[in-house]
């Protein structure tokens, strides 16, 4: 459900908080075009249009590391070498954590690394 609130004499804030999806929020000059925009991202939602996002606050930088590992990796000059270093990388504590970043491969995003 979207919550509009009036920010100051002329801005409009918008938060759209759903179960199984990210907080969304923006804010805008038009009340008119803050009502818009919650209707276009909750009809995005209705059509799990949005990327699910459950699966990356799973995900450690160690899974990450390793998928990049087994998929970038191989196709870089001197790879054996990149594979040492990420395996290295994976067994310190800070890679166990959550990583709380959406998967750039899974969100279809042009990745500047990955060709």
């Amino acid at each position: 459900m979207a919550t509009i609130t009036k920010r100051g004499p002329r801005s409009y804030h918008v938060r759209i908080r759903r179960s199984g999806h990210p907080t969304l929020a923006r804010t805008f000059d038009r009340r008119e075009d803050a009502r818009q925009w919650a209707r276009d991202r909750e009809t995005e939602m209705d059509r799990g249009n949005l990327p699910d996002t459950l699966e990356a606050r799973r995900t450690t930088l160690a899974d990450a590391l390793t998928e990049y590992r087994l998929k970038v990796t191989p196709k870089h000059k001197g790879a054996a070498e990149e594979a040492s270093r990420i395996l290295a990388m994976t067994k310190r504590r800070i890679c166990q954590r959550s990583s709380n970043f959406p998967q750039l491969w899974s969100l279809k995003i042009p990745h500047p690394l990955v060709n």
